[in-house]
């Protein structure tokens, strides 16, 4: 291991990594803001160096093992995992099944192609650092599960579809975001 390989005479300690995924950056320890940027660093400097690479140069560091120590790589959808595998297998997964969903229903059909054409990664940073309950309002806005006068019908025979402002029959999603 590294620790064997090393003389250093510093306290080494452990620093969760990926802790802005879900904090703010200016709340966590100085440590696990260090952390941040040393992991943005070393992001940078390898899409740096990749994108100086010739095509050739590219198939060859593909081809074998590219960093020290490094005796098996895992890659899931081409993208090599770095961190938990878990995460990338969740993604993966859940994109292939939910491509596969949106693809089969009847109203709101999205075509693999153009879900594909989805940037997630945009949405994503997005959402990042927002308030779980505005994901949740979010999610369910965008996929027309939000309590609106159509949905509340579907679930209650004898509930009004209307909008309360409005009075328009049928109110959906797309209506609760362009109404006065």
């Amino acid at each position: 291991t590294i620790n064997g390989r090393t003389s250093s005479k510093y306290l080494q300690q452990h620093v969760k990594a990926h802790q802005d995924d879900h904090t703010l950056l200016s709340r966590l320890s100085f440590e696990a803001q260090l952390n941040c940027l040393c992991d943005a660093l070393a992001k940078s400097a390898l899409k740096e160096y990749w994108t100086g690479l010739t095509t050739d140069e590219r198939a060859r560091i593909q081809s074998e093992p590219s960093l020290p120590l490094e005796t098996a790589r895992v890659y899931v959808d081409g993208q090599k995992q770095t961190t938990d595998v878990n995460k990338g297998l969740t993604h993966a997964i859940g994109a292939k099944q939910a491509r596969a969903y949106w693809a089969k229903r009847p109203k709101q059909c999205i075509s693999p192609a153009v879900f594909d054409l989805i940037d997630f990664p945009a949405i994503e940073l997005a959402l990042k650092g927002k308030p779980q309950m505005y994901k949740v309002w979010y999610a369910k806005q965008v996929t027309g599960w939000c309590a609106s006068g159509a949905k509340l019908a579907q679930w209650d025979a004898n509930a009004d579809s209307r909008c309360p402002n409005c009075n328009m029959l049928h109110e959906d999603a797309a209506h609760l975001l362009r109404c006065r």
